[in-house]
């Protein structure tokens, strides 16, 4: 829960912290695929998709811009998600009348989303709307932690 309130203070309060540097090709991709490494472990250990990390980090880093790591996020989300799905149906737990509308309402969120997102709203909305997002995520786990 710590490291997700560090994501809001970086949204909310510090949201012109950017780190300035730059990298080679291969520099880049050692960076990238160490930083990956550190934010699934953070995200294995919380217990929470390392999606809501990865955005801010993105941003933060330079390594895109807003509506970028919006993308990237959602790729990674998406990615990590058929994983579970994957890895449910060879564990024999995959319960389709509970999965299939979770997917069908996830698939409408997510095209209004992206559509929204990259041509309705403004970079700095969609970071608020993220930050917004997290909030609530923190509540739920107070919630479940009380």
């Amino acid at each position: 829960m710590v490291t997700l309130i560090l994501v809001v203070v970086r949204i909310y309060i510090l949201n012109e912290l950017k780190f300035s540097f730059q990298l080679s090709g291969v520099q880049k991709w050692i960076f990238i695929f160490v930083l990956g490494a550190i934010l699934g472990f953070i995200a294995g250990t919380v217990g929470i998709g390392g999606g809501i990390y990865l955005v801010p980090l993105i941003i933060m880093f330079g390594l895109g811009s807003e509506k970028e790591a919006a993308a990237a996020g959602a790729l990674f989300i998406w990615m990590n998600s058929l994983a579970g799905v994957i890895a449910r149906s060879q564990a024999g737990s995959f319960d389709p009348d509970f999965i299939l509308p979770l997917a069908c309402a996830v698939f409408i969120g997510g095209f209004s989303g992206s559509y929204f997102g990259s041509s309705k709203f403004e970079a700095k909305t969609v970071q608020e709307v993220m930050g917004a997002v997290i909030i609530i995520a923190i509540i739920f786990l107070l919630r479940k932690i009380l």
